[in-house]
Protein backbone atom coordinates (compact mmCIF):
# COMPACT_ATOMS: atom_id res chain seq x y z
CA UNK A 1 0.00 0.00 0.00
CA UNK A 2 2.91 2.34 0.75
CA UNK A 3 4.21 2.13 -2.81
CA UNK A 4 0.73 2.59 -4.27
CA UNK A 5 0.25 5.78 -2.26
CA UNK A 6 3.73 6.93 -3.26
CA UNK A 7 3.01 6.36 -6.96
CA UNK A 8 -0.37 8.09 -6.84
CA UNK A 9 1.03 10.98 -4.78
CA UNK A 10 3.80 11.50 -7.32
CA UNK A 11 1.36 11.50 -10.24
CA UNK A 12 -1.00 13.96 -8.54
CA UNK A 13 1.87 16.19 -7.38
CA UNK A 14 3.43 16.39 -10.84
CA UNK A 15 0.01 17.04 -12.31
CA UNK A 16 -0.57 19.75 -9.73
CA UNK A 17 2.75 21.48 -10.41
CA UNK A 18 2.28 21.47 -14.19
CA UNK A 19 -1.30 22.77 -14.08
CA UNK A 20 -0.23 25.39 -11.50
CA UNK A 21 2.43 26.58 -13.94
CA UNK A 22 -0.14 26.71 -16.75
CA UNK A 23 -2.60 28.63 -14.56
CA UNK A 24 0.00 31.23 -13.56
CA UNK A 25 1.12 31.57 -17.19
CA UNK A 26 -2.46 32.25 -18.28
CA UNK A 27 -2.86 34.90 -15.58
CA UNK A 28 0.43 36.50 -16.63
CA UNK A 29 -0.63 36.51 -20.30
CA UNK A 30 -3.99 38.06 -19.48
CA UNK A 31 -2.37 40.74 -17.31
CA UNK A 32 0.12 41.67 -20.02
CA UNK A 33 -2.55 41.68 -22.73
CA UNK A 34 -4.87 43.86 -20.66
CA UNK A 35 -2.22 46.44 -19.79
CA UNK A 36 -1.28 46.94 -23.44
CA UNK A 37 -3.35 49.00 -25.83
CA UNK A 38 -5.14 47.03 -28.54
CA UNK A 39 -3.88 48.53 -31.75
CA UNK A 40 -5.74 47.34 -34.78
CA UNK A 41 -3.94 48.00 -38.05
CA UNK A 42 -6.32 45.95 -40.15
CA UNK A 43 -7.61 47.96 -43.11
CA UNK A 44 -10.50 45.88 -44.41
CA UNK A 45 -12.53 44.63 -41.50
CA UNK A 46 -14.42 41.46 -42.41
CA UNK A 47 -18.16 41.16 -42.13
CA UNK A 48 -19.02 39.41 -38.86
CA UNK A 49 -22.34 37.74 -38.06
CA UNK A 50 -22.94 37.09 -34.36
CA UNK A 51 -25.12 34.01 -33.90
CA UNK A 52 -26.95 33.43 -30.62
CA UNK A 53 -28.89 30.12 -30.56
CA UNK A 54 -31.90 30.45 -28.27
CA UNK A 55 -34.14 27.69 -26.94
CA UNK A 56 -36.75 28.74 -24.34
CA UNK A 57 -34.73 31.82 -23.41
CA UNK A 58 -37.64 34.15 -22.74
CA UNK A 59 -36.27 35.28 -19.38
CA UNK A 60 -32.91 36.55 -20.56
CA UNK A 61 -32.76 36.96 -24.34
CA UNK A 62 -33.89 40.60 -24.35
CA UNK A 63 -31.30 41.59 -21.73
CA UNK A 64 -28.67 39.83 -23.82
CA UNK A 65 -29.71 41.69 -26.97
CA UNK A 66 -29.57 44.99 -25.09
CA UNK A 67 -26.07 44.17 -23.85
CA UNK A 68 -24.86 43.43 -27.38
CA UNK A 69 -26.57 46.58 -28.66
CA UNK A 70 -24.79 48.72 -26.12
CA UNK A 71 -21.33 47.18 -26.14
CA UNK A 72 -20.76 45.08 -29.26
CA UNK A 73 -22.92 46.28 -32.17
CA UNK A 74 -20.97 49.48 -32.67
CA UNK A 75 -19.28 48.47 -35.94
CA UNK A 76 -20.98 48.82 -39.33
CA UNK A 77 -19.66 45.42 -40.38
CA UNK A 78 -21.18 43.54 -37.40
CA UNK A 79 -24.72 42.28 -37.08
CA UNK A 80 -26.58 40.08 -34.60
CA UNK A 81 -28.69 37.05 -35.55
CA UNK A 82 -30.88 35.35 -32.96
CA UNK A 83 -31.39 31.72 -33.99
CA UNK A 84 -34.61 30.33 -32.54
CA UNK A 85 -36.07 26.89 -33.16
CA UNK A 86 -39.39 25.08 -33.40
CA UNK A 87 -38.03 22.68 -30.77
CA UNK A 88 -39.24 25.28 -28.30
CA UNK A 89 -42.78 24.00 -28.72
CA UNK A 90 -41.86 20.48 -27.57
CA UNK A 91 -42.78 21.65 -24.08
CA UNK A 92 -45.72 23.75 -23.03
CA UNK A 93 -45.06 27.25 -21.75
CA UNK A 94 -47.05 30.36 -20.95
CA UNK A 95 -46.61 33.71 -22.66
CA UNK A 96 -44.79 34.53 -25.88
CA UNK A 97 -42.18 32.31 -27.49
CA UNK A 98 -38.54 33.40 -27.71
CA UNK A 99 -39.03 33.98 -31.42
CA UNK A 100 -42.03 36.28 -30.91
CA UNK A 101 -40.33 38.22 -28.12
CA UNK A 102 -37.33 38.92 -30.34
CA UNK A 103 -39.52 39.85 -33.31
CA UNK A 104 -41.44 42.31 -31.15
CA UNK A 105 -38.23 43.84 -29.81
CA UNK A 106 -36.79 44.30 -33.32
CA UNK A 107 -40.01 45.92 -34.56
CA UNK A 108 -40.44 48.20 -31.55
CA UNK A 109 -36.84 49.41 -31.60
CA UNK A 110 -36.30 49.53 -35.38
CA UNK A 111 -33.14 47.40 -35.12
CA UNK A 112 -31.52 47.36 -38.54
CA UNK A 113 -28.51 45.31 -37.44
CA UNK A 114 -30.47 42.62 -35.59
CA UNK A 115 -32.37 39.82 -37.31
CA UNK A 116 -33.90 36.47 -36.48
CA UNK A 117 -33.70 33.04 -38.08
CA UNK A 118 -36.11 30.34 -36.96
CA UNK A 119 -35.03 26.75 -37.48
CA UNK A 120 -37.96 24.56 -38.58
CA UNK A 121 -36.44 21.44 -37.02
CA UNK A 122 -38.59 20.10 -34.20
CA UNK A 123 -35.87 17.73 -32.99
CA UNK A 124 -32.09 17.81 -32.76
CA UNK A 125 -29.50 19.75 -30.82
CA UNK A 126 -27.90 23.19 -30.90
CA UNK A 127 -25.66 22.15 -33.79
CA UNK A 128 -28.72 21.58 -36.03
CA UNK A 129 -29.99 25.01 -35.06
CA UNK A 130 -26.70 26.70 -35.93
CA UNK A 131 -26.23 24.76 -39.16
CA UNK A 132 -29.65 25.85 -40.38
CA UNK A 133 -28.64 29.48 -39.78
CA UNK A 134 -25.30 28.80 -41.47
CA UNK A 135 -27.12 27.67 -44.61
CA UNK A 136 -28.89 31.04 -44.78
CA UNK A 137 -25.61 32.98 -44.88
CA UNK A 138 -23.98 33.08 -48.31
CA UNK A 139 -21.32 35.77 -47.97
CA UNK A 140 -17.59 35.48 -47.24
CA UNK A 141 -17.54 36.47 -43.60
CA UNK A 142 -16.65 35.48 -40.10
CA UNK A 143 -19.28 34.22 -37.74
CA UNK A 144 -19.04 34.26 -33.98
CA UNK A 145 -21.23 32.26 -31.63
CA UNK A 146 -22.43 33.27 -28.17
CA UNK A 147 -25.01 31.89 -25.77
CA UNK A 148 -28.06 33.63 -24.37
CA UNK A 149 -26.18 34.20 -21.10
CA UNK A 150 -22.97 35.47 -22.75
CA UNK A 151 -21.46 38.81 -21.79
CA UNK A 152 -18.30 39.24 -23.90
CA UNK A 153 -15.85 41.99 -23.00
CA UNK A 154 -17.02 45.30 -24.55
CA UNK A 155 -13.71 45.54 -26.42
CA UNK A 156 -13.91 42.01 -27.80
CA UNK A 157 -13.95 43.12 -31.43
CA UNK A 158 -10.94 45.35 -30.88
CA UNK A 159 -9.10 42.26 -29.65
CA UNK A 160 -10.35 40.26 -32.63
CA UNK A 161 -9.18 42.84 -35.16
CA UNK A 162 -5.85 43.20 -33.35
CA UNK A 163 -5.20 39.46 -33.42
CA UNK A 164 -6.34 39.24 -37.05
CA UNK A 165 -3.86 42.00 -37.92
CA UNK A 166 -1.07 40.02 -36.21
CA UNK A 167 -2.12 36.77 -37.90
CA UNK A 168 -3.77 37.74 -41.22
CA UNK A 169 -3.93 34.12 -42.41
CA UNK A 170 -5.68 32.92 -39.26
CA UNK A 171 -9.20 31.59 -39.69
CA UNK A 172 -10.20 30.59 -36.15
CA UNK A 173 -10.14 32.56 -32.90
CA UNK A 174 -11.46 31.64 -29.47
CA UNK A 175 -12.51 33.89 -26.63
CA UNK A 176 -12.38 31.98 -23.36
CA UNK A 177 -14.71 32.56 -20.44
CA UNK A 178 -14.78 32.84 -16.70
CA UNK A 179 -18.00 31.81 -15.03
CA UNK A 180 -18.69 34.65 -12.65
CA UNK A 181 -21.58 36.41 -14.40
CA UNK A 182 -24.12 35.09 -11.87
CA UNK A 183 -21.63 34.28 -9.10
CA UNK A 184 -23.18 36.42 -6.37
CA UNK A 185 -26.68 35.07 -7.03
CA UNK A 186 -25.68 31.40 -6.71
CA UNK A 187 -27.51 29.97 -3.73
CA UNK A 188 -24.89 27.70 -2.20
CA UNK A 189 -21.17 27.61 -1.47
CA UNK A 190 -20.99 24.38 -3.44
CA UNK A 191 -22.24 26.05 -6.62
CA UNK A 192 -19.98 29.07 -6.11
CA UNK A 193 -17.02 26.75 -5.59
CA UNK A 194 -17.92 24.96 -8.82
CA UNK A 195 -17.94 28.31 -10.65
CA UNK A 196 -14.43 29.02 -9.36
CA UNK A 197 -13.20 25.56 -10.40
CA UNK A 198 -14.81 25.96 -13.81
CA UNK A 199 -12.96 29.26 -14.26
CA UNK A 200 -9.78 27.56 -13.03
CA UNK A 201 -10.25 25.02 -15.85
CA UNK A 202 -10.14 27.88 -18.37
CA UNK A 203 -6.86 29.13 -16.92
CA UNK A 204 -5.11 25.80 -16.28
CA UNK A 205 -6.25 23.80 -19.31
CA UNK A 206 -8.18 25.66 -22.02
CA UNK A 207 -5.93 28.69 -22.53
CA UNK A 208 -2.66 26.69 -22.33
CA UNK A 209 -3.93 24.34 -25.03
CA UNK A 210 -4.68 27.33 -27.23
CA UNK A 211 -1.22 28.78 -26.53
CA UNK A 212 0.62 25.60 -27.52
CA UNK A 213 -0.84 25.18 -30.99
CA UNK A 214 -1.12 28.86 -31.96
CA UNK A 215 2.01 30.69 -30.83
CA UNK A 216 3.81 27.92 -28.96
CA UNK A 217 7.43 27.10 -29.56
CA UNK A 218 8.39 24.33 -31.93
CA UNK A 219 6.83 23.16 -35.18
CA UNK A 220 6.06 19.71 -33.76
CA UNK A 221 4.00 21.11 -30.87
CA UNK A 222 2.17 23.58 -33.09
CA UNK A 223 1.30 20.83 -35.53
CA UNK A 224 0.23 18.07 -33.16
CA UNK A 225 -1.01 19.81 -30.00
CA UNK A 226 -4.72 19.31 -29.49
CA UNK A 227 -6.99 22.22 -28.67
CA UNK A 228 -10.73 22.56 -28.64
CA UNK A 229 -13.08 25.38 -29.44
CA UNK A 230 -15.99 26.33 -27.21
CA UNK A 231 -19.64 26.77 -28.11
CA UNK A 232 -19.47 30.44 -27.13
CA UNK A 233 -16.83 33.04 -27.98
CA UNK A 234 -15.85 31.25 -31.21
CA UNK A 235 -14.82 33.40 -34.19
CA UNK A 236 -14.41 31.40 -37.40
CA UNK A 237 -14.23 32.03 -41.12
CA UNK A 238 -17.54 30.81 -42.53
CA UNK A 239 -15.89 29.04 -45.47
CA UNK A 240 -13.57 27.12 -43.13
CA UNK A 241 -16.55 26.13 -40.98
CA UNK A 242 -18.47 24.92 -44.01
CA UNK A 243 -15.42 23.01 -45.31
CA UNK A 244 -15.49 20.76 -42.23
CA UNK A 245 -19.25 20.23 -42.52
CA UNK A 246 -20.46 22.96 -40.20
CA UNK A 247 -21.10 22.31 -36.53
CA UNK A 248 -20.87 18.55 -35.86
CA UNK A 249 -24.24 17.12 -34.87
CA UNK A 250 -23.08 13.53 -34.35
CA UNK A 251 -22.13 13.93 -30.67
CA UNK A 252 -23.33 15.83 -27.60
CA UNK A 253 -20.16 17.94 -27.55
CA UNK A 254 -20.12 19.66 -30.92
CA UNK A 255 -17.40 22.10 -29.79
CA UNK A 256 -14.86 19.37 -28.89
CA UNK A 257 -15.54 17.59 -32.17
CA UNK A 258 -15.28 20.83 -34.15
CA UNK A 259 -11.95 21.66 -32.52
CA UNK A 260 -10.71 18.18 -33.43
CA UNK A 261 -11.78 18.61 -37.06
CA UNK A 262 -10.17 22.03 -37.33
CA UNK A 263 -6.89 20.87 -35.85
CA UNK A 264 -6.86 17.71 -38.01
CA UNK A 265 -7.36 19.98 -41.05
CA UNK A 266 -4.32 22.06 -40.09
CA UNK A 267 -6.00 25.12 -38.62
CA UNK A 268 -4.63 26.82 -35.53
CA UNK A 269 -7.03 28.29 -32.96
CA UNK A 270 -5.85 31.67 -31.70
CA UNK A 271 -6.88 32.89 -28.23
CA UNK A 272 -8.33 36.36 -27.74
CA UNK A 273 -6.79 38.22 -24.77
CA UNK A 274 -10.13 39.53 -23.45
CA UNK A 275 -12.49 37.18 -21.64
CA UNK A 276 -16.20 36.55 -21.66
CA UNK A 277 -18.24 36.49 -18.47
CA UNK A 278 -20.69 33.57 -18.51
CA UNK A 279 -23.18 32.03 -16.10
CA UNK A 280 -22.29 29.06 -13.95
CA UNK A 281 -24.89 26.29 -13.36
CA UNK A 282 -27.51 27.42 -10.87
CA UNK A 283 -28.57 23.99 -9.58
CA UNK A 284 -26.80 20.77 -8.68
CA UNK A 285 -28.83 19.00 -11.38
CA UNK A 286 -27.69 21.38 -14.12
CA UNK A 287 -24.11 21.15 -12.82
CA UNK A 288 -24.28 17.36 -13.03
CA UNK A 289 -25.59 17.57 -16.59
CA UNK A 290 -22.71 19.87 -17.54
CA UNK A 291 -20.07 17.56 -16.05
CA UNK A 292 -21.70 14.59 -17.77
CA UNK A 293 -21.33 16.26 -21.17
CA UNK A 294 -17.80 17.43 -20.45
CA UNK A 295 -16.68 13.98 -19.39
CA UNK A 296 -18.11 12.01 -22.29
CA UNK A 297 -16.80 14.48 -24.88
CA UNK A 298 -13.15 13.40 -24.53
CA UNK A 299 -14.22 9.75 -24.39
CA UNK A 300 -15.58 10.17 -27.93
CA UNK A 301 -12.09 10.67 -29.38
CA UNK A 302 -12.24 7.30 -31.16
CA UNK A 303 -15.50 8.38 -32.78
CA UNK A 304 -13.86 11.61 -33.95
CA UNK A 305 -10.91 9.68 -35.36
CA UNK A 306 -13.14 7.25 -37.27
CA UNK A 307 -15.02 10.15 -38.84
CA UNK A 308 -11.81 11.84 -39.97
CA UNK A 309 -10.41 8.61 -41.42
CA UNK A 310 -13.59 8.14 -43.48
CA UNK A 311 -13.62 11.74 -44.73
CA UNK A 312 -9.98 12.66 -45.26
CA UNK A 313 -10.52 14.15 -48.73
CA UNK A 314 -13.61 16.10 -47.76
CA UNK A 315 -11.86 17.52 -44.68
CA UNK A 316 -8.55 18.02 -46.52
CA UNK A 317 -6.60 16.09 -43.92
CA UNK A 318 -3.22 15.58 -45.55
CA UNK A 319 -1.31 14.08 -42.62
CA UNK A 320 -3.12 11.28 -40.78
CA UNK A 321 -0.54 11.28 -38.00
CA UNK A 322 -2.18 14.47 -36.68
CA UNK A 323 -5.60 13.00 -35.79
CA UNK A 324 -3.95 9.84 -34.44
CA UNK A 325 -1.71 11.78 -32.07
CA UNK A 326 -4.56 14.09 -31.03
CA UNK A 327 -6.69 11.04 -30.27
CA UNK A 328 -4.01 9.73 -27.93
CA UNK A 329 -3.86 13.12 -26.18
CA UNK A 330 -7.62 13.16 -25.79
CA UNK A 331 -7.77 9.64 -24.36
CA UNK A 332 -5.02 10.44 -21.87
CA UNK A 333 -7.00 13.50 -20.79
CA UNK A 334 -10.19 11.45 -20.43
CA UNK A 335 -8.38 8.79 -18.42
CA UNK A 336 -6.85 11.42 -16.13
CA UNK A 337 -10.31 12.85 -15.50
CA UNK A 338 -11.69 9.37 -14.84
CA UNK A 339 -9.09 8.43 -12.23
CA UNK A 340 -8.60 11.83 -10.57
CA UNK A 341 -11.52 11.33 -8.17
CA UNK A 342 -10.40 7.91 -6.87
CA UNK A 343 -6.78 9.14 -6.69
CA UNK A 344 -7.73 12.15 -4.54
CA UNK A 345 -9.90 9.99 -2.28
CA UNK A 346 -7.03 7.53 -1.82
CA UNK A 347 -4.59 10.29 -0.86
CA UNK A 348 -6.99 11.94 1.56
CA UNK A 349 -7.52 8.55 3.22
CA UNK A 350 -3.76 7.83 3.38
CA UNK A 351 -3.57 8.16 7.23
CA UNK A 352 -5.85 5.10 7.40
CA UNK A 353 -3.66 3.15 4.99
CA UNK A 354 -0.11 3.86 6.14
CA UNK A 355 1.61 4.85 9.35
CA UNK A 356 4.44 6.63 7.53
CA UNK A 357 3.87 10.29 8.44
CA UNK A 358 6.22 11.52 5.70
CA UNK A 359 4.17 9.65 3.11
CA UNK A 360 0.92 11.07 4.49
CA UNK A 361 2.28 14.62 4.36
CA UNK A 362 3.45 14.13 0.77
CA UNK A 363 0.03 12.74 -0.19
CA UNK A 364 -1.73 15.74 1.32
CA UNK A 365 0.75 18.16 -0.26
CA UNK A 366 -0.02 16.62 -3.65
CA UNK A 367 -3.76 17.08 -3.09
CA UNK A 368 -3.25 20.67 -1.89
CA UNK A 369 -1.12 21.57 -4.93
CA UNK A 370 -3.55 20.00 -7.37
CA UNK A 371 -6.78 21.35 -5.90
CA UNK A 372 -7.06 23.86 -3.03
CA UNK A 373 -3.99 25.93 -3.98
CA UNK A 374 -5.23 26.55 -7.53
CA UNK A 375 -8.76 27.08 -6.25
CA UNK A 376 -7.62 29.86 -3.91
CA UNK A 377 -5.37 31.47 -6.53
CA UNK A 378 -8.37 31.68 -8.88
CA UNK A 379 -10.49 33.06 -6.05
CA UNK A 380 -7.85 35.67 -5.19
CA UNK A 381 -7.87 36.78 -8.83
CA UNK A 382 -11.68 37.00 -8.88
CA UNK A 383 -11.81 40.80 -9.29
CA UNK A 384 -9.03 40.87 -11.87
CA UNK A 385 -10.66 38.12 -13.90
CA UNK A 386 -13.88 40.13 -13.89
CA UNK A 387 -11.86 43.09 -15.12
CA UNK A 388 -10.34 40.97 -17.89
CA UNK A 389 -13.94 40.12 -18.85
CA UNK A 390 -14.84 43.83 -18.86
CA UNK A 391 -17.44 43.69 -16.10
CA UNK A 392 -15.74 45.86 -13.44
CA UNK A 393 -13.06 48.48 -13.21
CA UNK A 394 -9.53 47.03 -13.48
CA UNK A 395 -8.75 48.57 -10.09
CA UNK A 396 -11.94 48.30 -8.03
CA UNK A 397 -12.01 50.23 -4.77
Amino acid sequence: MFYLILAVSTIVFVRGITTLFFLLRSLSWLKAANTESLKSIIEDKPQVHILIPALREQKRIIDTIKYFQKHILIEDNVDLIIVTTQREFEKKFSGLSTNQLVKNFIAENNCSNISIIDSPHQTGIKAHQLNYALDQIDDDSFITVYDADSRPHPRTFEAFYSELAKNPKAKVFQQSAVFFNNFKSLKSSFLRSSAILQSRWTLAHELPRLFRQSFGEGKFIKKYAYAHVVGHGLFIDINVLKSVGGFPAQTITEDLFLGYLLRASGHSIYPLPLLESSDAPTTVKSLWGQKYVWFFGPLKMITYLKYVLKNTRKLKVFDLSVPWIMTVQGMISATAWLVSGPFIFLLLASPLLTQNITMVLFAWLAVFTYGPLQFFITLIYYQKLLAYAGTVSPNPK
